[in-house]
């Protein structure tokens, strides 16, 4: 007991690394990435996409979509969406939606041939599938058709 009494906190290695409680200190408030988002909002919104963020994300698509090249060769699927048969356009749909894991597609929404898969616009495409799956769907079948 008598060697911890004699301890001079002062003179120990870690003097001066440590502030006292009562001396006066001034805090850095860190910024949390937070500041602009309302808690009271209900709504879970997205931040928005910026030019570069949109190309890198342009580009994971292009890289993930790639595997259908392989599918593409395998089934003798032509690289022209236009060009696709009724069974085509559903191989396509079933290729998508097993690499993505995508749920609830309705393969009946889209019986029909290529020209009248690509004649559907953005819009109209959009209507035949669950949100975002539709949207993941859309960016490829695009992406095939610029590709062409």
């Amino acid at each position: 007991q008598p060697a911890f009494d004699t301890f001079d906190s002062s003179n120990s290695l870690f003097a001066g690394y440590f502030f006292s409680l009562n001396e006066d200190q001034t805090l850095q408030e860190v910024p949390t990435g937070f500041d602009s988002t309302s808690y009271e909002s209900n709504n879970c919104e997205l931040p928005l996409l910026t030019p570069c963020s949109k190309a890198v994300m342009s580009q994971a698509l292009k890289d993930t979509f790639s595997g259908f090249t392989k599918e593409q060769c395998r089934l003798g699927i032509p690289n022209n969406p236009w060009l696709w048969t009724e069974q085509q356009v559903c191989q396509w749909l079933s290729w998508a939606t097993n690499e993505f894991s995508l749920a609830n597609v309705n393969f009946h929404q889209f019986l029909m041939s290529g020209q009248d898969l690509c004649n559907l616009g953005k819009e109209r495409f959009l209507e035949l599938a669950p949100d975002y799956v539709g949207d993941i769907l859309w960016e490829h079948l695009e992406q095939m058709i610029k590709g062409s």
